[in-house]
């Protein structure tokens, strides 16, 4: 793969540098604080951002009154601006992960009757797809799951500054055992399936609009893209699907589906039903703690990649192997 810094321009260059060694900068002081205090400055850099981000602001507070819309205006800003501190506090839970003697379920416990259903959804032999959200220590959640003795294997968007991928995210998962696979690499669909025939989970987050094979069905009650590789996948491959949340409370985990005889050539109809209740099981978890999405971002947009996406996922496969473009 081509190096993607050989394309930037000057401004992006000091743009994408300064970024890059503030980021070390942070890693290096998150080694030396207490726990506490990376939590403090998460939160106080998530006002800071709410206050000076006026897009970002506006788009959360639409975003807000949108999908929850029995919340007055001033109740939708409150919400966002939460938002946006409760997400830094999570970004310094986050950096808390590459501590060396971090365990992921110091903050995020996995109670046994919570592991039991992930643990009875796994013994059926065929992995388990697992589909989470942006949605509290989601970072965290993958690495409980590991301790816990839970294989992970999970496609990931590669960060646009190999730097950042090298420095942040590739040695957040590879330290607590997560596998991580670039989305959009050649070998990623195959590498799934292989990861579920040796009985592993995969897991996926599917709750932004991305660059893949979507459909546009409800989330939050409102029309919006949703990619449906996870669900293509549990089709073909007869997988059981579960939704694992990272709560305040802890880890949970809701079965939606039990495990089932392949089907090489789902139906459309199928895809988007299995979608629209993966939707509905995060929807749900978002509504019970709001304040810990992501909603700055264009969750809901009508855009022409999405119906592309959806055009190229429709069109019936040959083989039970998904493209790189529908996971």
């Amino acid at each position: 793969m081509s190096d993607p810094r050989t394309t930037w321009s000057r401004a992006q260059r000091i743009k994408n540098d300064t970024i890059y060694y503030l980021a070390r900068l942070a890693l290096a002081l998150a080694a030396r604080m207490p726990r506490a205090t990376l939590g403090v400055i998460g939160a106080f850099i998530g006002a800071t951002v709410h206050a000076l981000a006026g897009g970002a602001r506006s788009m959360a507070r639409a975003n807000v009154q949108r999908a929850l819309a029995a919340l007055t205006p001033e109740q939708a800003a409150a919400l966002s601006r939460r938002a946006f501190v409760e997400l830094g506090r999570l970004l310094g839970d986050t950096l808390a992960l590459l501590r060396a003697d971090e365990r992921p379920s110091r903050t995020l416990p996995f109670a046994d009757d919570e592991r039991a259903k992930l643990a009875r959804a796994r013994a059926a032999g065929r992995g388990v797809v697992l589909v989470t959200a942006h949605l509290g220590p989601w970072e965290r959640l993958a690495g409980v799951l590991v301790e816990h003795g839970f294989p992970l294997t999970t496609p990931v968007r590669a960060s646009y500054d190999p730097r950042l991928e090298a420095a942040v995210h590739a040695r957040l998962r590879a330290r607590h055992g997560v596998h991580a696979l670039d989305r959009d690499a050649a070998t990623t669909p195959i590498a799934l399936l292989r990861a579920l025939k040796r009985g592993e989970v995969v897991g996926m987050l599917i709750d932004v609009s991305t660059r893949v094979a979507s459909a546009r069905v409800p989330f939050l009650g409102v029309p919006a893209w949703t990619p449906v590789g996870p669900a293509r996948l549990a089709l073909r491959t007869g997988a059981p699907v579960v939704v694992a949340i990272a709560t305040r409370a802890g880890v949970t985990v809701r079965p939606i589906r039990d495990v089932a005889e392949p089907c090489t050539r789902p139906t459309d109809d199928a895809v988007e039903a299995l979608t629209m209740a993966l939707n509905d099981a995060l929807s749900e978890a978002i509504r019970a703690e709001p304040e810990r999405w992501i909603w700055m971002h264009d969750r809901f947009g009508d855009r022409e990649t999405g119906a592309r996406a959806k055009a190229l996922d429709l069109a019936a496969a040959d083989s039970i192997e998904p493209s790189a473009g529908e996971i």
